[in-house]
């Protein structure tokens, strides 16, 4: 099992796994639960880290860019 994301809804850290179902992750604060590959899912997160990794290759080939032509 890979280690748990904070709740994606109130971002607590204290998570635990279903005693019956441990495929089964949740939270301590606010009881929310969801199966752990869907606990651990932050599809507007990758997007932006995706994001983010991108835009710093493209500054990074501009300054480059920029260096070599001075």
């Amino acid at each position: 099992m890979n280690e748990l994301k904070p709740c994606p809804f109130c971002g607590h850290k204290l998570i635990r796994l279903n005693p019956i179902d441990t495929s089964i992750a949740g939270c301590k604060k606010c009881y929310s639960f969801n199966q752990i590959p869907l606990w651990n899912t932050r599809p507007i997160e990758d997007a932006l880290n995706n994001q983010i990794e991108k835009l710093k290759a493209e500054n990074t080939r501009l300054t480059k860019r920029v260096e070599a032509k001075k």
